[in-house]
């Protein structure tokens, strides 16, 4: 995939980010880790995208990206993956969902998220490690976030 598409659909991600009203700052949490910022100060969150497939989106998880969801620098409850999926929509999991559809605890070797969404409705998430429970709503994002950056306020 050219380089170029990697700006593109995080940059949809970005621009939904930046348009919403409790929006205040956005910073990248570790030069060497892309696609790894910080909202607001005090919610983290990685992009990944897949442009592949219609109404199904498959994103890999190398050993290293796994130790960084694995680390306890940031409350559960403060820590999300945003999964572009291609056009359709982005697709937001927090820690616990990662638990479910991830080995967390296995950080070697290399683990997969399948993201679908049958007829455009909501997400359906599946992993290395299993099925999460329930579906993702489409209109989740970016509100999932900044209902995590106002609890992490109180």
């Amino acid at each position: 995939m050219p380089a170029g598409d990697k700006l593109m659909f995080h940059g949809a991600a970005f621009a939904r980010i930046v348009g919403h009203g409790e929006f205040t700052g956005l910073n990248r949490v570790a030069p060497r880790r892309y696609g790894h910022y910080r909202l607001n100060d005090n919610v983290v969150f990685c992009v990944k995208y897949s442009d592949r497939g219609g109404s199904r989106w498959t994103f890999g998880f190398s050993s290293g990206e796994i130790r960084e969801l694995a680390t306890d620098r940031w409350p559960s409850d403060q820590r999300f993956v945003v999964l572009v999926c291609g056009r359709l929509g982005i697709c937001t999991l927090d820690r616990d969902d990662l638990r479910k559809v991830l080995a967390i605890k296995q950080t070697s070797g290399q683990q997969w998220i399948e993201v679908t969404a049958p007829s455009g409705k909501s997400f359906r998430v599946r992993g290395s490690r299993g099925r999460l429970d329930r579906v993702v709503p489409r209109n989740a994002f970016p509100g999932r976030l900044f209902r995590a950056s106002r609890n992490a306020r109180r």
